[in-house]
């Protein structure tokens, strides 16, 4: 986490935020991204890209803790620049958020480095709850849990075992 600098009130004491660098190609979404990050007490967008290429030519001057990374974009995709900042940062923390559903893309994303997944007709309240989350080191994707540490593989609720996905099948 970074100490966000600025102009200090008499009595007040620098408040630690969490940056956030926001990759998405629409500009409006971006908009109400920024509104709804920046109006919380512990974050703070440090920027915007609307390209994978952008993304990584901006990484390291506005030295994100967070990525919040769409799946879609022009040129490289989301899942590509997921795997290329994997391989720079890996303690780089990502969340995608697309408009995809999540069966189509989540295991994927999380399995190139991602740490959560959220569909964009999600309100602010659980986009809030899936940055916290995936800042914390517990991941978010709704209906799967990640254990504790950096090195746990994703469950989900569903049966581990083909023998068990097939024995529920027979119900």
């Amino acid at each position: 986490m970074q100490i966000e600098s600025g102009p200090m009130r008499a009595g007040k004491t620098a408040v630690k935020k969490t940056r956030v660098l926001i990759v998405d190609d629409h500009p409006m979404t971006r908009a109400g991204l920024v509104h709804v990050i920046n109006h919380q007490p512990d974050l703070t967008v440090c920027g915007e890209a609307e390209s994978a290429a952008q993304a990584l030519d901006i990484l390291d001057s506005s030295r994100p803790d967070l990525l919040l990374i769409d799946i879609t974009l022009p040129g490289k995709s989301g899942l590509e620049l997921i795997k290329d900042v994997k391989a720079m940062r890996p303690e780089l923390f990502m969340l995608v958020i697309s408009m995809h559903d999540e069966s189509l893309y989540a295991d994927r994303v999380l399995r190139a480095g991602a740490r959560g997944y959220i569909t964009k007709h999600e309100g602010g309240g659980k986009l809030m709850e899936a940055i916290r989350r995936v800042l914390s080191g517990i991941g978010y994707s709704p209906g799967r849990h990640r254990p504790s540490g950096p090195d746990s593989s994703w469950e989900t609720n569903e049966p581990s075992s083909p023998r068990s996905r097939r024995s529920l099948l027979c119900f």
